[in-house]
């Protein structure tokens, strides 16, 4: 089962470090390269939940990531 929930403020390393994952893992699936969104601080992180509709997934039946890490990332516009 995997549980989404919006990012809030303090979720902003949370999600630097999925989009970093996700970004090296598929490059060409984002509009953006891992080499920009590194170098990104976390006034920007911060703003970009702000902005709402990020939401961050989360993975109950896999041994290996607690319910409480994030295993990955949702979007919608």
């Amino acid at each position: 089962m995997v549980f989404m929930r919006e990012t809030v403020a303090d979720n902003w390393q949370a999600l630097r470090d999925i989009r970093l994952e996700a970004l090296r893992d598929a490059p060409t699936a984002f509009g953006s390269t891992y080499e920009r969104e590194v170098l990104r601080g976390e006034a920007h992180w911060r703003d970009r939940i702000a902005r709402g509709g990020t939401f961050l997934a989360f993975v109950a039946e896999v041994p290996e990531v607690a319910a409480t890490e994030p295993a990955g990332l949702i979007a919608g516009y």
